[in-house]
């Protein structure tokens, strides 16, 4: 059988995105957690995250520079992020500030869970844009020296793309490409960081029932190879003042569903945990 990594984003957030995302792996749906390391609930489940580990669980740092936590105080809009790093104005002194942002994340995710991250991605898959990623490079290197942390890559292979191409969300799907993805992966792996063999997951979070979402996990099911990493954003009830609530709601009834299991059999997967 094949085996996916299927990862779960923004713990931290809210209680109801943690209790999910652990309640997921013990039922050996998910093989990594992304924590927001500022976010008000990180260091709420403490022991339960150090258990889960000790199981198998991954537990990544969601590098954030664009929730305006009390913590982070150059939090901009992702437009914003967007439109610096692709006119290359992210320079010296933005660099400076980014380095002490992602330092701070870093210490604050280590002093939370008693350990160092196993990866590292983005909120917003900031991590991987011009300028910004060769900041996460050079701290993550000089950090983590003897063991470096993987890195989550956002490029779908090239049969992926190819499948893809009348899928709805192909155009955020092929822009997370262009804005870095591609170039992120070709730098991170010669500096030796190892990664995900292909990325799935992109929607735009626009499901309607629980039978919607399921219809884009089994497309994204039957293009997963060996090492294949499908994101996800569950949570165990409607977290408020969240822009993709009711969807969590959704992914979180799927994946804790007989369907999900039955699904993971047909195309001969298991998670990797």
């Amino acid at each position: 059988m094949n085996v996916l990594t299927l990862c779960a984003d923004d713990i931290g957030q809210d209680p109801l995105i943690d209790t999910a995302c652990l309640e997921l792996f013990q039922m050996g749906r998910l093989s990594c957690v992304s924590a927001l390391s500022e976010a008000p609930h990180a260091s709420n489940m403490f022991s339960e995250w150090q258990d889960a580990r000790q199981q198998g669980l991954q537990v990544g740092l969601h590098f954030n520079l664009t929730v305006p936590f009390a913590k982070n105080p150059i939090a901009r809009p992702i437009n914003t992020w967007i439109a610096l790093s692709q006119c290359r104005l992210i320079q010296r002194n933005l660099k400076r500030l980014i380095k002490e942002c992602l330092n701070r994340q870093l210490d604050l995710f280590e002093q939370q869970f008693g350990f160092s991250p196993d990866y590292v991605d983005g909120h917003q898959h900031v991590h991987q844009f011009p300028g910004i990623r060769d900041v996460l490079f050079d701290v993550l290197s000089s950090r983590y020296s003897s063991f470096l942390p993987w890195l989550r890559s956002t490029s779908p292979i090239s049969y992926q793309i190819a499948t893809l191409v009348k899928y709805p969300a192909i155009f955020k799907t092929l822009s997370l490409s262009f804005l870095g993805g591609i170039a992120f992966r070709k730098e991170l792996i010669q500096l030796g960081f190892t990664t995900n063999q292909g990325f799935l997951g992109v929607y735009n979070f626009d499901s309607d029932s629980m039978e919607n979402y399921r219809e884009k996990m089994l497309q994204w099911l039957s293009l997963s190879q060996d090492g294949a990493l499908i994101m996800c954003h569950p949570a165990s009830g409607l977290v408020l003042d969240d822009a993709i609530g009711p969807q969590r709601v959704l992914e979180f009834n799927y994946l804790n569903s007989i369907k999900f299991e039955q699904d993971l059999l047909r195309f001969k997967l298991d998670i990797k945990h």
